[in-house]
Parts: C-alpha cells; structure tokens; sequence
C-alpha cells in the first residue's frame, strides 16, 4: 500500500563505536537485570519473566553475573554510547509490549567480528 507518507522504522538510532555493538546491547541487558532485581528487591512486578528464562534459556545465572561484573564505564567507553543514550533504550525495552532488535553486521573481516560473533547470540 502507498501511503505518500514517512513511516517510522525506529525508537532508537545508536551509532555505536567500531566494535562496541555487543558492549552497547551488554548495557541495555544490564540496566534492564538492574530494573528486575530492583523490583524484586522492593516487592514490585518483575522485569524479566523467571519461568520462562529457566525453561528456555541455559546458563543465565552465569550471563547475570558477567553483566553485574561487567561495570557501566566499561560499557560507555566500549560502545562510545552515552549513558542517557543506553537508559531511554531500555525504558523502551522495558515498557514495549513486543519488541524487535534489528542488528546489521556490515563486513566479517574486521578484527573484532570473530570475537563479536563468537560473544553475540543476536549474531550469526
């Protein structure tokens, strides 16, 4: 259908640093780990559904504890986002009914794309 009309295709344009994709969707991750233990800390509605983590998901105990590990200024010089930048991205992944993440990945041969891939479920 022709609308003559722009549709918008984004919430969120990040332009990350070269080789800073996985550290960018590492801070949306954490913030949002740091929301759900947040809520579940003071008694409110969790973030993050439990049951359905535990029954499709392996070893996500283990990728919880490397985003606690992993520290915010670690993520902000990685990905050359900004702060403000990476916490808008999770509130709106937070509060989106359905959500979809679209990740181009421009060339293979790059040095970190080995590493990226290898690091990246989103990737490959």
């Amino acid at each position: 259908m022709v609308t003559f009309t722009s549709t918008r295709i984004a919430s969120e344009y990040c332009q990350v640093r070269v080789g800073g994709d996985v550290a960018a969707l590492k801070g949306v991750m954490k913030l949002v780990l740091e929301a759900h233990e947040a809520a579940v800390r003071n008694g409110g509605e969790p973030v993050l559904d439990l049951p359905f983590i535990e029954q499709h998901t392996l070893g996500f105990e283990a990728f919880a504890d490397d985003l606690r590990r992993t520290s915010l200024d670690e993520i902000l010089r990685v990905s050359g986002l900004q702060l403000a930048q990476i916490q808008r991205i999770s509130q709106i992944y937070m509060q989106a009914k359905s959500v979809i993440i679209c990740y181009a990945w421009a060339s293979p041969n790059t040095a970190t794309a080995p590493r990226t891939c290898s690091r990246s479920p989103i990737c490959c």
